[in-house]
């Protein structure tokens, strides 16, 4: 069997609204299953990884329906909690009139995440471990994910981090801050969007040069990925720097474009390139392997679902071939 990809992190249900002028405005909304990591788990299985999953839902309705779309996406949750009391985190979000999005999280099981689902069994036979930002707003979640890096790191298995800030998760920005400084110190790869990587570095220089500024700071990471959008992506290591250009795509729903982008990517690298560390890839192969990723966004900010949204590898490859023949 292949590599096992391990997500670890949280499962939510997101209720979306429509545009409004304010979220109390809204009388009705969507659900739809949502939570980063869940997005990128399903992302990868979809691209037709072997994923497995650490988080935690309620007993619930909600906490069945994220069970049930990342069982149909192909995803291992039998390490995905049952918690008997809390119920599934909830997120109600909106785009609003200002242009801005309104949001609104009602935390429950997520948070619950604990060590105990650390099993030694999950570590063996593992390619990849990626963790993200939302579980570190959590003590019992980030013990959880900070341990789960290092156990992968310990196994020899590429250790990755996907910063998905939200601030409203933080009652103050300098202990988020902390708790993320934590982290991504024990990878050997983290993803971030533009904004995050100049919450991170503090810096207002180039890209490339923002990001060079980090590895020099965090001694084991080797590769810094920064999604831009529909502009594409760049991928900065202490030697090498590439930026790809996006697919340009009519955007329905932009949450989970990232999630689409990290979960291909460990999908790409563990299916092409198990076990070579992606620091040391040609330029080449990092820009086929950007381009798969920019493509897998681009569909899944033309779907109105997230997790559900995630397109398989044979969607991705259509597109990847529609730009290949014009």
């Amino acid at each position: 069997m292949a590599e096992r990809l391990l997500f670890v992190g949280e499962l939510i249900m997101d209720f979306v609204g429509e545009p409004g002028p304010s979220l109390s405005s809204i009388r009705s909304f969507r659900a739809t299953p949502g939570g980063a990591t869940g997005n990128a788990a399903s992302a990868a299985a979809r691209a037709g990884a072997n994923v497995s999953l650490i988080a935690c839902v309620g007993r619930d309705v909600f906490g069945e329906r994220l069970l049930d779309s990342l069982r149909k996406a192909g995803v291992d949750c039998t390490s995905v909690a049952v918690h008997p009391t809390l119920h599934t985190t909830m997120a109600f979000t909106m785009p609003l009139d200002s242009g801005k999005r309104g949001f609104q999280f009602v935390r429950g099981a997520d948070a619950a995440l604990t060590i105990n689902a650390l099993s030694d069994e999950l570590f063996s036979n593992t390619g990849a471990v990626c963790g993200g930002g939302v579980a570190l707003s959590a003590p019992s979640a980030r013990q959880t994910t900070l341990a789960a890096l290092s156990r992968g790191r310990d196994a020899g298995a590429l250790v990755t981090f996907d910063v998905n800030w939200r601030p409203w998760l933080w009652e103050e920005e300098s202990a988020g801050l902390r708790a993320l400084c934590e982290a991504l110190p024990l990878c050997d790869l983290v993803k971030c969007n533009e904004s995050e990587l100049r919450l991170l570095s503090g810096s207002t220089e180039p890209i490339i040069v923002a990001a060079r500024g980090l590895l020099n700071r965090w001694n084991r990471v080797r590769t810094i990925i920064v999604t831009m959008g529909s502009s594409g992506s760049a991928w900065i290591t202490r030697t090498q720097a590439v930026t790809v250009p996006g697919f340009p795509i009519e955007e329905v729903n932009s949450v989970g474009a990232g999630d689409a982008f990290m979960g291909n990517f460990l999908a790409w690298w563990v299916q092409e390139h198990p076990g070579t560390p992606p620091d040391t890839l040609p330029i080449t192969e990092i820009e086929q392997g950007l381009t798969r990723c920019n493509a897998a966004s681009a569909l899944a900010v033309a779907s109105q679902e997230v997790m559900d949204g995630m397109p398989s590898i044979r969607e991705t490859a259509a597109l990847l071939a529609r730009r290949r023949t014009r």
